[in-house]
Formats: C-alpha cells, sequence, structure tokens
C-alpha cells in the first residue's frame, strides 16, 4: 500500500488511544490494514476508519505495531509504502526505511459488527455531537454505579433523549429520530465519535449487547453498559421562581468567582436572588467576592442557594444559546437550567449552606 503521510498519520491520531496498553496479544498493539480500513480494537469498542489510499491491492492486509505510530507521525510530508512480509512490515519513504516485527493479521482478533438486527435508526452527524456534547460533561467519570459512567439513549415516539448523571447534576438533550429502543453507551466510545470527522447520516444498529454507529468513512461498534438507568425524570421538578438571564453574563461572573478559589476549597458559590438581580458571592479565608448579576424580570421571593461552582460552570458551559432559564424550588431543591428557546435541559443540586 502507498499512502500519503498526512492522511496516515491523522487516522492513526483517531485511533490509537483505543490500542490497548496491556494485553497479551501481540496483534492487539496495532492497528489493522483490511479492506482499504484501519482497525483498532479492545474490551469496549472497534473503530474502523476509512483510508484514502494512493494505491493498494484488494486483498492486502497487515498490522501496523504501535512502536511505529510515532515514527510515522515524524516523517516528512510525502507518500510512504508499506510493504508486509511474513511477521515483518516494511515502512519505507525516500531514503527512510524501516522494518519491524509484526503479528500476523490473523491473529488480529476483534469485536466485528456482528449485530444481526433490523433495529435501525438513523441520525444527523452534527446532531448527533451536538447531543453528546451536551450530556457527555455531567456523566460519571468513575462510579461503581458503572451505568452512570455512559450516556442514555431513549428513543420513542420520534423523539431520542440522551442524558447523562453522576449523582450531582444531570444533562439532557434530545433529537427527532425513529425508533423504539433503550441502553446506555460507555464514555469510550462516545468520545470516539465526537472524535470522528463523521458526515451526513449516521446510521444506529443495535441488539441486546452493542450497537453500531456508522457512516461512508467510520464505524464505531461499542458493547452496551448493562443495567437499569437512573430514574432521572422525578429530578426534573419546576418551581415557583423561574429567571432568564443571559448565559454569557452569569457563565463569566461564576468564572471569576472560581478565579478565588483553589482547588482544595469547597466553599459554595451563592446565589442570592432579590427582586431584579442575582447577587453572586463566595467567601473563604482569603477572600470575600460579590457580584450582581441583572435578570429579564423581577421576582417577588427571596431565595438563597449554593452550588458548587466548578459543577455549576460546566453546566452553563454546554449551553450554546444566549439566554437561559433558571428555574428554583427552594435553597435545598435541584435548580434546573433550560435554554429559553429549545429543549436541553440541565440540573444541577446544591450544597448545604451552614
Amino acid at each position: 500500500m502507498k499512502i500519503d503521510k498526512n492522511e496516515l498519520a491523522k487516522k492513526i491520531g483517531q485511533l490509537k488511544g483505543i490500542v490497548p496498553s496491556k494485553t497479551t496479544s501481540e496483534a492487539l498493539r496495532g492497528v489493522l490494514y483490511k479492506d482499504g480500513y484501519l482497525i483498532a480494537s479492545n474490551a469496549e469498542l472497534t473503530v474502523k476508519v476509512k483510508l484514502e489510499a494512493e494505491e493498494s491491492n484488494s486483498d492486502e492486509r497487515f498490522i501496523i505495531p504501535e512502536k511505529a505510530f510515532d515514527l510515522i507521525s515524524n516523517m516528512p510530508n510525502g507518500i510512504i509504502e508499506f510493504i508486509p512480509a511474513d511477521h515483518q512490515l516494511t515502512i519505507k519513504m525516500d531514503k527512510i526505511k524501516n522494518t519491524y516485527n509484526t503479528a500476523l493479521p490473523d491473529e488480529y482478533t476483534y469485536q466485528r459488527n456482528s449485530i444481526l438486527s433490523d433495529r435501525i435508526s438513523s441520525i444527523p452527524a452534527d446532531k448527533l455531537r451536538n447531543a453528546i456534547n451536551h450530556t457527555l460533561y455531567a456523566a460519571a467519570i468513575t462510579d461503581p454505579r458503572v451505568e452512570m459512567t455512559g450516556i442514555c439513549f431513549e428513543c420513542s415516539n420520534g423523539t431520542l433523549e440522551f442524558v447523562g448523571l453522576d449523582g450531582h447534576r444531570v444533562a439532557y438533550d434530545c433529537i427527532q429520530c425513529d425508533g423504539d429502543f433503550k441502553f446506555i453507551i460507555p464514555r469510550a466510545a462516545l468520545n470516539m465519535i465526537l472524535k470522528l470527522d463523521m458526515e451526513n447520516e449516521v446510521s444506529i444498529t443495535y441488539d441486546d449487547y452493542a450497537a453500531l454507529f456508522k457512516c461512508s468513512d467510520y464505524e464505531v461498534y461499542a458493547r452496551l453498559i448493562s443495567g437499569e438507568y437512573f430514574k432521572w425524570r422525578t429530578m426534573m421538578k419546576e418551581g415557583s421562581v423561574s429567571l432568564t438571564v443571559n448565559r454569557k453574563v452569569i457563565l463569566e461572573a461564576i468564572n471569576r468567582v472560581r478565579l478565588c478559589a483553589t482547588e482544595k476549597d469547597k466553599a459554595p458559590v451563592m446565589l442570592e436572588i432579590q427582586d431584579d438581580r442575582i447577587h453572586i458571592s463566595f467567601k473563604n479565608m482569603a477572600t470575600d467576592y460579590e457580584e450582581d448579576v441583572a435578570m429579564q424580570q423581577s421576582v417577588d421571593e427571596e431565595i438563597k442557594i449554593g452550588f458548587n461552582p466548578k459543577l455549576l460552570i460546566e453546566s452553563l458551559k454546554s449551553f450554546e444559546c444566549e439566554n437561559l432559564v433558571l428555574n428554583i424550588i427552594g435553597p435545598r431543591a435541584p435548580m434546573t437550567i433550560k435554554a429559553e428557546n429549545g429543549e436541553m435541559k440541565a440540573l444541577v443540586l446544591p450544597v448545604n449552606i451552614r
């Protein structure tokens, strides 16, 4: 095979995070070239990316070992040639030549896209990426309740809902989609979907154990997270106090608060609703910060509520709209955040105020 160095380096860059660092299989410590695709696999997912080769044979198969990745990315611009032989792979470009010992292609075992199902849905790639971006931040990084480490996809009545949560916050978005399903996709697969240049329509094929996201140039095959997802809908209650604020203004104000805190600081940022403004304050041993943010209406009820500033900032940053609606039940109840014109929502639990 002959291929442009930049094309190959880009595709290897997309895949190298999947290559397992700890495995007894020498073959899996690399990527497989087969049928015009590069393939990387681990216990959780398999990803295929299409290569635009300058020259290739239809039956050509070989493994590019992980130890060759850095060499490829540091080669000069030009055409790289791969010459496979028994247990060896030679990489050539002009005066550069290196030969690696490799496993045989038949030794590369991976989760093949073996979903035998007619359960297929289709989503525009840009809307899929947006919905994942709007919710993945809220999913737990690690948690004994493994269901919380992924995003719940639930489709019914022409709407596909995306939900992420970690016990301290909830993120929600939805898009139009036909189908009737519910499953939990792991974080690693979602990060890969965000990393790839998926375009146009992405088809979703699924069964009880796995889901396949596929477009013309990419395939992401992910094992589903088993278990029952948290009943998050009961948390999305609305109170009597709704405040409309400019997203950029309140986000910048709370960002300034965070600059006054240290990484170990557990003091909350306080939001005090007063007439037509939100009084934002933060106090610790070293600082006593205050700032007022205007609301777009006045409220009769005064409420003081505290939040972890990091969690509140991440929720506010996930939105892209101009104005947000903050809905508050009381000082000890979660606050919901909604796009003024849209379906996207977030929920943040308050901290106890002493």
